[in-house]
């Protein structure tokens, strides 16, 4: 006669056969929370909070609490758990320098390996971008969180022919942290007719092979982000 199975906690066990879906939605809604700053900055966050608010076990949890605070997106501390990361000028400063930095680099060597599969799908990425910029000026419902989606594209795309899978990756993460910062001031109603030229000027400048041109336009262009949080008042210094 087999032996009887041990006591489980009936927690444990769900948790232990938690597919790798459950991590990636505790990833997913952890993260957006955090980008969305629905979540405090320097907030402690522990793991019997995190089931209260997405109802997810603390293995999938944990997973993607490691995850997290490898991108950045937490920050881990010894015994004491994690906590969202602070927000200040100063963070934002380094951001906005290697973001300018990475994506520069990264559309210079897009412009000088990208073929017309390139340039077209930064076409089209461009175009999609444009009409929800229209949707968004007459107030369409769902037409501010497609733009974000979209303009995390449009960026991603400028960068896509440069052939390197790390500077892809890095400009991912410095976007994601970017864009902390601008939706705090960001009104999903109104478009900042500025940001639309940029767009504009930068994909000119890029399908026109003017390296130096887009580069320099695509680095004004992600200063905005750390001009307008200065000018907001909003950030303490450190």
């Amino acid at each position: 006669m087999a032996d009887p199975a041990p006591d489980r906690d009936p927690e444990d066990d769900l948790t232990s056969r938690a597919p790798a879906t459950r991590t990636a939605e505790a990833y997913r809604r952890l993260r957006q929370d955090v980008l969305a700053n629905a979540l405090t900055p320097g907030q402690r966050i522990t793991i019997q909070f995190l089931q209260k608010r997405y109802g997810i076990g603390p293995t999938p949890l944990r997973e993607a609490l490691a995850r997290l605070s490898a991108d950045g997106f937490v920050i881990g501390e010894d015994n004491r758990g994690f906590r969202v990361p602070p927000l200040s000028l100063a963070r934002l400063r380094d951001i906005t320098d290697q973001r300018k930095l990475i994506e520069a680099q990264g559309l210079t060597l897009s412009i000088e390996r990208g073929d017309d599969d390139f340039r077209a799908s930064l076409r089209d990425t461009y175009d999609r971008l444009e009409t929800l910029d229209e949707g968004r000026a007459r107030g369409d419902d769902g037409a501010f969180v497609a733009w974000e989606t979209q303009h995390r594209r449009f960026h991603a795309a400028l960068i896509s022919g440069s052939g390197s899978e790390w500077l892809i990756r890095f400009q991912g993460i410095l976007f994601d942290q970017a864009d902390r910062y601008r939706r705090l001031y960001s009104d999903g109603r109104r478009i900042n007719p500025e940001i639309q030229k940029d767009h504009a000027r930068i994909l000119e400048a890029t399908l026109d092979r003017d390296a130096p041109m887009a580069a320099l336009l695509l680095e004004r262009h992600i200063e905005r982000v750390y001009a307008t949080a200065k000018r907001s008042g909003r950030l303490p210094e450190d």
